[in-house]
């Protein structure tokens, strides 16, 4: 065994057995809680959270690989990491839902709460059809000790078809969740300068109304 495989199976098992029960724990409080459940913005962040966590077996399985070169009953070079594969993907989605909840509660557009929550929906299932396919004949993501992340098969006949697709849903959703930030810190600006306006006219109401008060 190479000195890299060791490194990188250590770093994964490790990283997996020790980040994993604090984040779990994090999560938990987001879920079981009322005053985070209440606010949209957590329900979505423990819905990110539950996913990244998802990625947590795939990151030990996969490091005991590259140590052992065993791959028990094929869960590191098979289903985990589709399972990984799809998380990354509704990641990205549960990201734009996060950013649009925030430009709802500074921006006050309450209609965006029906729009982060359909895409919420659209993001689950995107992960399952993904799932789906990838545990069919028609399209493979697989990896083998000294590979140290997962890589298409393009062997299969659709892998092409669903990577291309893939790519071009996480392109547009990373490409609207950069603008909708953009957006949010015009808003922001916005907010700031309309705040020193404000404060600012306050204290020149105040002062007139001192000199017109002295003068009388």
């Amino acid at each position: 065994m190479d000195s890299l495989r060791l490194v990188a199976g250590v770093v994964y098992m490790v990283l997996a057995v020790i980040l994993t029960p604090p984040y779990a724990r994090i999560v938990y409080i987001f879920l079981s809680r009322k005053k985070y459940r209440d606010l949209e913005c957590y329900r979505i962040m423990s819905q990110t959270g539950i996913v990244q966590l998802a990625t947590a077996p795939t990151a030990f399985f996969s490091g005991f690989l590259q140590l052992s070169g065993i791959d028990v009953l094929g869960l590191a070079g098979g289903f985990l990491q589709v399972l990984f594969s799809a998380s990354v993907s509704v990641e990205i989605q549960l990201n734009l839902c996060l950013a649009l909840n925030r430009l709802k509660v500074i921006g006050e557009y309450k209609k965006l709460g029906l729009v982060c929550m359909i895409l919420m929906v659209l993001s689950w299932l995107y992960g399952a059809v993904y799932i789906a396919f990838l545990l069919t004949p028609l399209c493979r993501f697989y990896e083998v000790p000294g590979q140290f992340i997962g890589r298409f098969d393009f062997d299969a006949p659709y892998t092409w078809l669903l990577v291309t697709i893939d790519s071009y849903v996480l392109l547009g959703y990373i490409v609207a969740t950069f603008f909708v930030y953009v957006f949010i810190t015009s808003c922001l600006i916005r907010l700031r300068r309309r705040r020193a306006y404000e404060k600012t006219s306050s204290k020149l109401s105040y002062s007139d109304g001192t000199i017109m008060w002295s003068e009388w």
